[in-house]
């Protein structure tokens, strides 16, 4: 008569709804907590690693639902990236002592030389070149390999 299935009218009559909304209301609040904690940093995975210490059981989706649900979202850290040129300070810069010098007529009168680096899968590649003015050519390069750009564990 109502359109009501047997298992949806048990459900409401016992109040299992109701349950889980409670219980979604005292999860919440400790997802809340451990995300405030995280100083917001912490995504799904963490927090729910985290209830998990606290003693709470909880799926992984419905930890991602309950943050989602009050726009929790963990802030991605941002990627390194070496500078290798501190321009902003107050000491002495070298002259450029080339700039008024003339062309060289042979070679290894004048090197130049530069580094660089690249972002690779296996971490930053630095490579530093020495190039002769005159013909053009690389008499030297190195290469070093950093899997940890802060701390530098392998060159």
């Amino acid at each position: 008569m109502l359109s009501v299935s047997c298992a949806g009218y048990y459900a409401w009559e016992n109040g299992s709804r109701d349950r889980r909304a409670q219980g979604d209301a005292l999860l919440r609040a400790s997802v809340r907590e451990v995300f405030a904690a995280s100083r917001q940093t912490y995504g799904y995975p963490r927090v729910r690693a985290a209830l998990r210490a606290r003693g709470w059981r909880a799926g992984k989706t419905r930890v991602a639902r309950l943050m989602r649900e009050d726009n929790l979202r963990g802030r991605q850290r941002g990627g390194h990236r070496p500078r290798t040129t501190q321009s902003t300070h107050d000491g002495p810069i070298a002259p450029n002592r080339l700039a008024d010098s003339a062309a060289p007529v042979a070679c290894d009168q004048v090197w130049r030389t530069d580094i660089t680096y690249l972002e690779t899968a296996e971490g930053w590649l630095y490579l530093a070149v020495v190039i002769d003015a005159h013909s053009r050519r690389v008499p030297g390069c190195k290469q070093a390999l950093r899997t940890d750009p802060v701390a530098g564990t392998r060159n």
